[in-house]
């Protein structure tokens, strides 16, 4: 689906009052690298629109945050800028009317919206085209989302209010994860549903403590951490691994690890990390104080396996990671690592097997780019831990009958986690002939993968875990339905930073609204 943003932001560029220019910036890039249309409108009802062409090597923006504020400031004196325009002060049903007319619906981003995440089947209203509508570093007003109601029912254009879940998230946030949904029919098949569907019950508001969050980036050969720190782009994990809308996480971990093996592993933001220098400053004093050398992945996910843990692995040569149920139970902690290359998912594998690990499968979520935003909305959501409960590895195959997907999923009890040295054999890693059957293969077992239904056939179970295709088969005991909720711990921020769950802390929504 094509999909346009539109962003409500404070400030006010005729009078040079230009605020959250780190926020701004990364929801400009969010929406840009995904080849949508970025429309900004703000409180003195100036409106600034760039395309995707605006962002690029050798475009006008290079994508720095020192060069946007210049670039805006060059826009509202309305000098040409390429693939940007500006829009003079309006009224605000004159703004609406211009960047509703070309789409076929308005999805206005609530806290307690229809949830857009989870699988559904497309309806019989089929959308080519949306406006996707959200708030930045702010709520939408009353009288803004009036207005906005009044122009859709004058254009005739559907107005669907949806979310990403209970939880507030940056705008730059839900943006990469509407992307990430978007490459394939996860996010239009939603919007087709809720169409042809009655409205949605609303989400529940009710937050606890979201489980620990454990992301592991690893760096690409040759790299230093320091290198890696400098490099354009790595300041913005910082921001989607710790921030929401109202605070930042305190249990989330985010580890960066060299090839030499030096380690770093981050446990809270400490202090201001939202401007991309101030989150660089972070990352090289934490760098001096706390390098760890001689570190391994699997001594990594060790660290964060207290309690259990489920891991999934971010291998981009699979399919996209979006099957996903909601549930009412609280989900395991769950750790995420992003290889540097398709040899390091290999090795990622086999470090989850060597630590022991339960629960773990490999699926696509936009490289460490999107990923890091992508999988902490779908954790904040309470989906992330059930994608990986509904992929349990499955007790051992006969090994005359064994195929080589089979030899590496690992078998484990499916209702007791004893430690590996206490495990009946065979049970937690893979037996030495699993290995040799496998020496000579370049694919390694496929990510997430799930039957249509689940049933209690063991006939039916036998055969799926013949497939062992993306994730481990998934079990049909409903014993080991370990899933998630849609509730999260948050600290707060400033006000300026809060943002209601499709929405980042550079953003805040108005009610149930994402804000960046």
């Amino acid at each position: 689906m094509d999909l346009q943003w539109l962003v409500f932001f404070p400030g006010k560029p005729s009078k040079d009052d230009w605020r959250r220019v780190d926020a701004s910036a990364r929801i400009a890039r969010a929406a840009l690298q995904r080849g949508s249309t970025c429309h900004f409108i703000f409180e003195d009802r100036i409106s600034i629109s760039l395309s995707p062409a605006f962002l690029g090597e050798g475009r006008a923006w290079d994508g720095t945050e020192a060069s946007y504020r210049r670039l805006l400031e060059e826009i509202a004196k309305e000098k040409r800028v390429p693939d940007a325009s500006f829009k003079p002060r309006s009224l605000l049903a004159e703004l609406l009317r211009e960047v509703l007319k070309p789409v076929d619906v308005a999805l206005d981003f609530r806290e307690n919206g229809a949830l857009v995440m989870g699988p559904c089947q497309e309806g019989s209203i089929r959308p080519g085209s949306a406006l996707c509508v959200i708030g930045g570093v702010k709520d939408l007003h009353e009288e803004e989302t009036k207005v906005l109601t009044q122009v859709c029912k004058e254009l005739k254009k559907t107005r669907l209010c949806v979310s990403l879940g209970s939880q507030a998230e940056l705008t730059s946030k839900c943006m990469k994860a509407v992307g990430e949904l978007n490459r394939h029919t996860a996010f239009s098949n939603a919007v087709s549903h809720w169409l042809s569907s009655p409205p949605a019950a609303p989400l529940d508001q009710n937050r606890v403590d979201r489980p620990r969050l454990h992301l592991i980036v690893m760096l690409p050969p040759a790299t230093s951490l320091l290198q890696f720190f400098e490099q354009r782009g790595t300041a913005t994990m910082v921001v989607d691994a710790f921030v929401n809308s109202h605070g930042v996480f305190r249990n989330t971990w985010l580890s960066f690890l060299a090839a030499t093996g030096d380690a770093l592993t981050i446990q809270g933001p400490g202090g201001k990390c939202l401007a991309e220098a101030d989150a660089t400053t972070f990352l090289k004093e934490k760098l001096r104080h706390t390098q760890s050398p001689n570190r391994s992945l699997t001594a990594l996910l060790k660290e964060s396996q207290k309690g259990g843990q489920r891991v999934l692995v971010a291998d981009e040569t699979r399919t996209l990671l979006q099957r996903m149920d909601r549930a009412d139970k609280i989900e395991d902690p769950v750790a995420v690592v992003f290889p540097s290359r398709e040899s390091d998912a290999h090795a990622a594998i086999e470090a989850c097997v060597n630590a022991g690990v339960l629960y773990y499968g490999c699926a696509a979520v936009g490289g460490v780019e999107a990923g890091i935003a992508y999988v902490s909305v779908l954790h904040s959501a309470g989906m992330l831990g059930r994608c990986l409960a509904n992929a349990v590895p499955r007790r051992a195959p006969n090994r005359a009958t064994a195929k080589p997907a089979q030899a590496l999923c690992p078998s484990v009890s499916l209702t007791s986690r004893l430690p590996p040295n206490q495990r009946p054999k065979g049970s937690g890693r893979p037996a030495p002939w699993a290995a040799a059957a496998c020496a000579g293969r370049s694919e390694w077992p496929a990510a997430l993968t799930w039957p249509e239904e689940a049933s209690s056939s063991s006939a039916q179970s036998e055969a799926r875990s013949q497939g062992c295709d993306a994730l481990p088969t998934p079990t049909t005991d409903p014993g080991n339905t370990v899933l998630s909720m849609d509730t999260n711990g948050a600290e707060h921020l400033e006000p300026s930073d809060a943002a209601p769950s499709s929405a980042e802390p550079e953003e805040k929504l108005e009610s149930p609204q994402p804000s960046d």
